[in-house]
């Protein structure tokens, strides 16, 4: 599988699966990484190699037991993509696409939170 394909796979299985980081959990690691993806910079391999290894240990099990049935379950994923997903849900390493990919998604959705709040007290603004 190709960088490209594992990507979209990924994707498509963590929307299909609803998989995600609680609200909350290493809620301060999050922040940095969802700075580090909006400045665009350098930081953010520095901010997901500090927040992957604090977030996996604790939804390794809850991954791998969400992600195993659907896997199983799911005719159009490649036999490939289905062995090398349920490995990653099962590794204790946080080292792979999949933590790295729930810990992204996190920052993304917190990154959006905070650009709906910025609107929504630029709205406010004329009325304070």
């Amino acid at each position: 599988m190709t960088g490209t394909d594992i990507i979209a796979t990924l994707d498509a299985v963590l929307d299909t699966t609803g998989l995600a980081v609680p609200r909350g959990l290493a809620a301060e690691r999050i922040d940095t990484v969802a700075a580090a993806l909006a400045d665009g910079g350098p930081d953010l391999d520095t901010a997901l190699a500090e927040a992957v290894p604090a977030i996996w240990p604790v939804l390794r099990h809850t991954v791998s037991a969400r992600l195993t049935p659907s896997l199983v379950s799911d005719p159009g994923l490649p036999a490939a993509a289905r062995r090398l997903l349920m490995e990653w849900a099962s590794s204790e390493d946080d080292d792979h696409p999949l933590a790295r990919a729930l810990v992204v998604r996190a920052a993304k959705a917190q990154l959006g939170v905070r650009v709906r709040v910025a609107e929504m007290l630029r709205g406010l603004e004329p009325s304070l």
